[in-house]
């Protein structure tokens, strides 16, 4: 569950100013020593400023002193960091006392000192130095109202800054009700206090009285002084904390357009005059808007803006704030939680670990922070199975959160404890999942926001936790007021952005209420199958409608993950209808739900990646899609009446309509990859299969396990046992059983995935569509019966009884055969990674921070240098070796080919598909990126008949199995290579290689690609001996798309043209010279 908001709301104290010490006029040093400081000589700045401040205390200058006290800080922070710093100011601030300063002068000094404790982050020292200018003023003559109203505004944003927020709250209220006491108070103090109210009351989700005293602080602010601090650093902070209130009601566009008044106005007031704490304050105001941006964007689900933001955040406070200021463990904790939410949890892990070292070595709290970093450490854990330690995080964000809220909650820990809460009701904890959800929601009703976003949030959690009690009628209580609230939330939308975002939160409700419905059910009859299926049907138009506002396919993919919940129980009643009523209807859109969602995640990639180009495709025609897209998403935007908006959005649909009738009349195969209907009937799919193979396809829907065994003439949907199937396959995998413990798990395999579907099996040529888990499995080694040794897989396995070819997804079986253009025979390129190779990489590369450590990582391969070679013996062609393996080299030569093969390491990346690829040699420069990554074989020409990927695969496991090997694939397959030979694991080089050369060679003889890679298989075991039979070393190869049999030019056919040309030219050139004579 994504956490909502939690930048902005954590966010809002930093922005708040402190109230400013009393203009003064500057000491004449004061220049010379801050011209010091801008060239960094901190040691002559040091020597100018004791001579100075000498000279001050000994003429009884000392309100010269509270000028110094901040630049003493600046310069011993440079020079021996921030404890020394500390220790320098403070003993300042005491000499003022021991001089016998007055009261008023000693609030200054101590307020100067918070100021500069501020600006290095030390909002510990800062509270503490307040505290101090509190006791002064409290003492001052006629008890001076003003100052000690100041002085508890200070308090109470270093307060808020250590995480404190119920101790900050009692000290804005004590400032505000000074302020409210006087009708002479100053307007900026007014706007000051009714700021700081106003992002307290946000805190405590009382939204109403958040915004009277935002309106408060605004119409103050027009009475204030016209001065930069007045004009562009105030409105920012202001419109900073507007942003946060209009993201809590739904009005995603207000936010976004607060968010960039606020880094407008703080970009201003830098580039302003303004030199000193406020200049800073605006700096780290900026970053955190930056940050708060990116927290939007997260919400609606744009997750590529939300990284990139967050990085160039964390990156600009490391170039310039103090190393040891909280901005910068606060990004490490925002940064964990962002590769949290995109199920990068090692990096999440690393970010936040980062962080809350950083913070434990920070002086103070910073209790909500702490509590946001546990919290993201605790849905790691959960979401890794690891309960015990999950709870322990829970438990421990739980008491941060309470000691710092004190029994108030804003959005963060009310998000926290409905995920604590569904956690708890999950692991049977009942009881306390209940007083958790219950006590949020009650304090909602409290505060008058129970028919808020969080409301429903808090309605829909206390739902879902009746759900899991099995309290079916108090779920579907709970769900539809969830569903009123939002109802009228959508209602009060301004724009299509608002509409869509506030809508998106309705599939999950509609889901938890059609599953109670079902739950209910005891006659689950085909009318009422079908009324949930239109329901579904409408949840899952929302989503599609939610894609319009994203644009990076990373955020596409987690959508769908995201959601995976609502498309696996719509498969599941789409399912049941199609077995209840035999409907075709039905079992079609099942399929096409299962489908879809793979497909639709590869074309999402295409519309994302600006520079992505496609091979016979113009370039022109590219940017025309673009624009036309991009016309389609701002149609709906700007200010314009809605009859002019929709208006605007028809015509430009309809220019796509138009758009698109000329590209599938143009360019069909550009068409049919990227647009065509991905609705296709399981009939029409039949027509286009031969009669002599059969297609099974494995759906994992729910916990259940299917396979649709289709052939031309027949179909047959067959139920199949799962359990523990993912631990028997990831066992196998990481290779942590002997040769009897292999045998075992492969015969259990055979048993559930094949013996079932065995009897409807009528060829002996099988093509395989896996899913899931299955992706990590080749079929061959599965063991008819019970084996002693792997010798035994010569008689006993499914190698010999079938013979196998793999594709990733039934709407792909029916593509074209393309011949155009594939002449010559054979193209290899095999880097080799040797160490020559590598040697001369080292030899030109002069600089040791840019070199490429994980090109010089990569194994050597020469196994697969040699294999080239003899391929070539055998069917002719060009091989490049090593340096003429390079990137270009196979852009440039690939294409034409009957077989390319890329002897090479590949990377199958299944959490960012777009990141797999293919590896090749550093050019002579070194300076070129050799990694052929996914985008880019879209833009190559590799028309041929057959691709070998016969290298290791050096595969990431991600929350989509098979993701990064079927997007590659995908490429391959539109760049023009109609099938592949590939590896699903990292497979020994050797043993690929005499494979792979068994394989070459059946073709030549005139074998099916399939029956080929089947033979080539037999005859290795026939040869291999000891550990080489077991089935790591040769069942990862697996042959990727359609049979063929493929004819060849003989190789020797045109050298000897060549050399005969030659002998007859000789001869007549012989002729003729003794002919002249």
């Amino acid at each position: 569950m994504f956490r909502k908001f939690f930048l902005i709301a954590s966010l809002l104290g930093l922005i708040t100013l402190i109230w400013p010490i009393l203009a003064q006029d500057k000491p004449k040093g004061a220049s010379t020593i801050e011209q010091a400081i801008e060239a960094k000589n901190y040691n002559k700045a040091d020597s100018i400023l004791q001579k100075e401040m000498n000279g001050a205390f000994a003429a009884g200058n000392l309100d010269t002193i509270v000028y110094y006290i901040p630049l003493s800080g600046k310069i011993a922070n440079n020079l021996h960091g921030s404890e020394k710093a500390a220790a320098i100011v403070f003993a300042n601030t005491d000499i003022l006392k021991e001089k016998g300063a007055s009261d008023l002068l000693l609030v200054k000094a101590f307020r100067a000192a918070a100021d500069f404790f501020s600006s290095i982050g030390q909002n510990k020292d800062g509270y503490k130095a307040s505290e101090e200018a509190l006791a002064c003023a409290l003492k001052i003559p006629n008890n001076n109202q003003k100052e000690i109203a100041r002085c508890e505004y200070n308090l109470g944003v270093y307060a808020h800054r250590l995480g404190k927020v119920s101790l900050s709250l009692a000290h804005h209220r004590k400032a505000m009700l000074i302020i409210e006491a006087n009708e002479n108070t100053d307007p900026e103090d007014v706007y000051l206090s009714a700021n700081a109210m106003g992002s307290l009351m946000w805190y405590a989700s009382k939204y109403d009285s958040a915004a009277l005293l935002y309106n408060k602080a605004l119409a103050a602010l027009k009475k204030a002084p016209d001065n930069d601090v007045n004009k562009y650093f105030r409105p920012a902070n202001l419109q900073n904390n507007l942003a946060a209130l209009f993201s809590a009601e739904g009005k995603t566009t207000e936010a976004i357009m607060a968010i960039q008044n606020t880094i407008n106005g703080f970009q201003n007031f830098i580039a302003g005059k303004e030199q000193g704490p406020k200049r800073e304050s605006a700096m780290e105001g900026l970053f955190e808007a930056i940050d708060n941006l990116a927290g939007i964007y997260k919400e609606i689900g744009d997750y590529g803006k939300a990284g990139q933001l967050l990085q160039y955040s964390y990156k600009q406070k490391k170039q310039n704030l103090d190393p040891k200021h909280p901005g910068i463990f606060i990004s490490e904790i925002l940064l964990g939680q962002y590769y949290n939410a995109i199920y990068e949890n090692n990096t999440a892990l690393e970010y936040l670990q980062s962080g809350l070292t950083k913070l434990e070595n920070t002086e103070g709290d910073y209790l909500f922070w702490a509590a946001d970093a546990y919290y993201t450490l605790a849905l790691i854990n959960e979401n890794r199975k690891e309960s015990k330690k999950a709870e322990e995080f829970y438990s421990k964000s739980e008491a941060l959160y309470e000691e710092s809220y004190k029994g108030q909650y804003d959005n963060l820990y009310m998000d926290f404890l409905r995920s604590a809460s569904l956690f708890y009701a999950k692991n049977g904890n009942y009881s306390k999942a209940f007083q958790h959800a219950d006590k949020v929601y009650q304090y909602l009703i409290q505060v008058g926001e129970s028919e808020s976003l969080q409301g429903f949030n808090q309605l829909l959690n206390i739902a879902e936790i009746n759900f899991l009690t099995k309290r079916y009628r108090e779920t579907n209580t709970y769900c539809n007021k969830a569903l009123d609230i939002l109802k009228k939330t959508i209602k009060n939308g301004t724009s299509f952005l608002d509409s869509v975002r506030i809508e998106a939160f309705k599939p999950k409700a509609i889901l938890i209420n059609v599953k109670a419905e079902y739950e209910l059910k005891q006659n689950k009859d085909s009318v009422f199958l079908n009324n949930l299926s239109v329901r579904l049907a409408d949840a899952l138009a929302i989503i599609e409608k939610k894609k319009v506002l994203i644009d990076d396919a990373e955020s596409i993919n987690i959508l769908i993950a995201d959601n995976q919940e609502l498309i696996d129980f719509a498969k599941k009643i789409e399912l049941q209808l199609a077995q209840l009523t035999g409907s075709a209807f039905h079992l079609d859109r099942f399929v096409n739900l299962h489908e879809s969602a793979l497909y639709t995640r590869i074309r999402s990639r295409f519309d994302k990646h600006e520079a992505l180009q496609f091979s016979n495709f113009p370039d022109s025609m590219q940017q025309t899609e673009k624009g036309i897209k991009k016309g389609i998403q701002t149609s709906l935007g700007g200010d314009k009446p809605h009859q002019e908006l929709m208006k605007n959005y028809l015509l430009a649909v309809n220019r796509w309509d138009t758009y698109l009738d000329k590209v599938k009349k143009d360019f069909p195969a550009y068409y049919n990859m990227r647009y065509e209907t991905l609705f296709k009937s399981l009939p029409e799919l039949q027509t286009t299969f031969t009669d002599n193979i059969t297609v099974v396809r494995y759906f994992f829907v729910d916990t259940s396990l299917l396979a649709l065994v289709i052939d031309k003439h027949e179909k047959k949907l067959i139920s199949l046992n799962s359990n523990r199937l993912n631990n028997k396959i990831d066992s196998l995998l990481k290779g942590n059983q002997n040769e009897k413990g292999q045998l075992a798990i492969l015969h259990e395999l055979y048993n559930t995935l094949w013996k079932p579907i065995a009897s409807y099996i009528k060829n002996k040529k099988v093509t395989i569509i896996p899913d899931g888990i299955l992706f990590n499995l080749n079929f061959d080694m599965l063991v008819i019966e019970p084996m002693n040794s792997f010798k035994d897989f010569l008689t006993k396995s499914l190698l010999t009884k079938h013979i196998f070819s793999y594709h990733y997804s039934l709407f792909m079986l029916d593509q074209p055969t393309v011949n155009d253009k594939i002449i010559e025979n054979y193209v290899a390129f095999a880097p080799g990674f040797s160490d020559i190779v590598k040697q001369q990489y080292l030899s030109i590369s002069k600089d040791s921070i840019d070199l490429d450590y994980a090109y010089l990582q990569l194994l050597p391969q020469p196994a697969t240098n040699k294999l080239t070679k003899k391929i070539k013996g055998m069917l002719g062609g060009n091989v490049f070796l090593e340096g003429e393996s390079t990137k270009n080299s196979f852009r440039v030569n690939a294409g034409g080919h009957k077989i390319i093969h890329i002897g090479t390491h590949a990377e199958f990346n299944n959490i960012k598909p777009e990141h797999s690829g293919l590896f090749f040699t550093k050019n002579k420069t070194g300076s070129d990126n050799n990694f052929l990554s996914l985008n880019d074989i879209y833009s190559c020409s590799m028309a041929s008949n057959l691709t070998i990927l016969s290298a290791c695969e050096s595969g990431k496991p991600g929350y989509q199995d098979g993701e990064g090997m079927v997007s590659l694939a995908h490429a391959f397959n539109y760049a023009g290579s109609q099938r592949i030979l590939m590896a699903l694991w990292k497979i020994d080089e050797q043993s690929s290689s005499r494979i792979t050369e068994f394989f070459i060679e059946n073709i030549k003889n005139g074998r099916f690609t399939d029956e080929a890679l089947q033979q080539a298989k037999l005859q290795y075991l026939e040869q291999a001996e000891g550990r080489l039979l077991a089935p790591s070393y040769w069942a990862g190869l697996v042959m990727l798309g359609q049979p063929v049999q493929l004819s060849f030019e003989n190789p020797a056919r045109f050298p000897y043209w060549i050399a005969a040309s030659a002998v007859i030219l000789g001869i007549l050139i012989v002729v003729y010279i003794k002919y002249k004579k």
